[in-house]
């Protein structure tokens, strides 16, 4: 039950029907009449046959998805900023991340286009700190950390280290990441009712990773206020909270597990914990104190090697994937020596998730929240996964104090800055050497190097890539509609130029 326009969407909130405006955002794009000159530029020059098309500014990719369709080539564009990539708005080709690291291997892409990013949508969040706040969780509800607490989010700050995983990709893996900020502020709420009767609160425009349909293996991010509608959505369960264990047969596992417990990585890139030892009556309690607690076992006896030696057993902790299920025995019992065992383990397996339906979403009006952002833009809240919210990637790489750095008090334009050029000029060249290392060899890349309407933004992309080690190969200009709206009506530009170069 939800009908949208460009800028806004009616959402069902509970039984009642709400409009939310959406951020009036929009990513940097290729004009129409690019498509074809830069399929035909990339044809005459590359020197592979289909193979991968990579756009490091991808924006919503279909006009990536267009030229790779002209050239026989499967597309993947690496987006920079999440905003952009609303549930059912984007190509399946795209994925958030961060351009300047690129999730492939040296030498393994066939070609690469782009438009690149430009700073001119971004100075209008910088002039209204509101716009561009990053929200996320009410206070009182918990995040995962490093060392596997459950943390209010209220009391997580700058330098907090946390349990994060992968922001996109068909198949995620946990990771280590660090919370680059934290802001308390007040912002209007909704409460996510889920099929198993637990709820979380936060902002409404909080991302969820979710699917469409339980047995669906697609999952995308989702807003909060649009987690109900015609569709179903189920959202990803990694974990379900846990709390210190107190009891005494609680510690006493602990201890055994201390003393004679053993974690460690296994062949296959994974960790197990075990504990070892003689079958009989002590055995026998930690398989019971284990039951008991809830954590699931697989108790393999050993027979005695020679005459005379007892009869072992090993005690294994287990679960449906193997370092997700350490999570809660390491967690709740914190066994010292374990824990301080667990920070130096491969935990980069992939993640177990279960689909939990989302059955309603209720408005709660203004509540305190803590605004989060993290290395990976990722975390794990009350055993969901989540995703940092903000409305540009870009501002927050260029510093918070964007507007108050020289040339810019008083929210002037971004381009009348020579810190904030400079600042935007170094993403560029990152996103360029990386573009560079992950073409193969006479691979061909494609820039959108001249766009009149983005002066200066683009004038030095050129120098850019000769200084990433790509070799210019030629430039074309190419006719395009002269605007007749905006800023820039009145000059009516009509051309842009490519900048074609090559990796030798």
């Amino acid at each position: 039950m939800a009908s949208k326009s460009s800028d806004r969407t009616m959402t069902v909130l509970g039984n009642q029907e709400v409009v939310v405006r959406r951020s009036a955002i929009t990513p940097a794009a290729y004009s129409t009449e690019l498509v074809d000159p830069i399929a035909a530029t990339y044809l005459m020059h590359t020197i592979y046959e289909g193979g991968t098309l990579l756009d490091p500014f991808g924006g919503t990719g279909h006009k990536l998805a267009d030229i790779a369709v002209k050239l026989e080539m499967q597309p993947v564009a690496i987006e920079i900023e999440p905003g952009y990539i609303r549930a059912g708005q984007a190509h399946s080709c795209v994925r958030t991340g961060d351009s300047r690291q690129l999730p492939f291997v040296d030498s393994s892409i066939e070609g690469a286009v782009t438009s690149p990013a430009y700073p001119n949508g971004i100075s209008d969040s910088f002039r209204s700190n509101e716009n561009s706040k990053r929200h996320c969780l009410a206070q009182d509800e918990r995040i995962l950390t490093r060392d596997l607490r459950w943390v209010r989010c209220g009391d997580l700050g700058e330098g907090d280290e946390i349990m994060a995983f992968d922001e996109d990709g068909p198949r995620r893996k946990w990771r280590h990441a660090t919370v680059t900020a934290s802001e308390e502020m007040d912002a209007e709420c909704v409460r996510v009712h889920l099929e198993d009767g637990t709820s979380v609160v936060c902002t409404d425009d909080h991302p969820w990773l979710a699917r469409r349909a339980i047995s669906s293996g697609g999952t995308e991010w989702v807003r909060a206020d649009e987690l109900v509608g015609v569709r179903r959505w189920y959202v990803i369960r990694a974990l379900t909270p846990w709390v210190n264990a107190s009891t005494y047969d609680a510690g006493w596992l602990a201890g055994m597990l201390d003393g004679e417990g053993c974690l460690t990585p296994t062949m296959h890139g994974t960790a197990q914990l075990v504990l070892v030892q003689a079958k009989g009556a002590l055995m026998d309690r930690c398989l019971d104190v284990a039951d008991r607690l809830g954590f699931t076992t697989n108790l393999v006896a050993k027979q005695a090697h020679r005459d005379g030696c007892k009869e072992m057993a090993s005690l294994y902790f287990t679960g449906p994937c193997q370092v997700q299920s350490l999570m809660p025995v390491l967690g709740s019992l914190r066994p010292t020596r374990l824990l301080e065992r667990w920070e130096s383990l491969n935990i980069s397996p992939g993640i177990h998730g279960n689909p939990i339906e989302v059955v309603a979403v209720e408005r709660v009006g203004k509540r305190p929240i803590q605004s989060i952002t993290t290395s990976s833009g990722t975390y794990v809240g009350e055993g969901f996964m989540m995703h940092n919210t903000y409305v540009h990637r870009l501002r927050e790489w260029l510093g918070d104090d964007y507007e108050l750095q020289e040339g810019n008090a008083g929210g002037a334009s971004p381009r009348r800055s020579p810190k904030a050029l400079e600042a935007f000029y170094d993403i560029h060249r990152a996103v360029w050497a990386e573009v560079h290392r992950v073409l193969r060899p006479g691979g061909i890349f494609v820039v959108n190097t001249k766009d009149p309407v983005r002066v200066p933004f683009r004038t030095d992309t050129e120098a850019q890539l000769i200084e990433a080690g790509f070799c210019v190969v030629e430039t074309i200009q190419v006719q395009v509609r002269g605007l007749n709206h905006g800023r820039n009506a009145e000059k009516k530009h009509s051309f842009e130029d490519l900048t074609v170069v090559r990796k030798l």
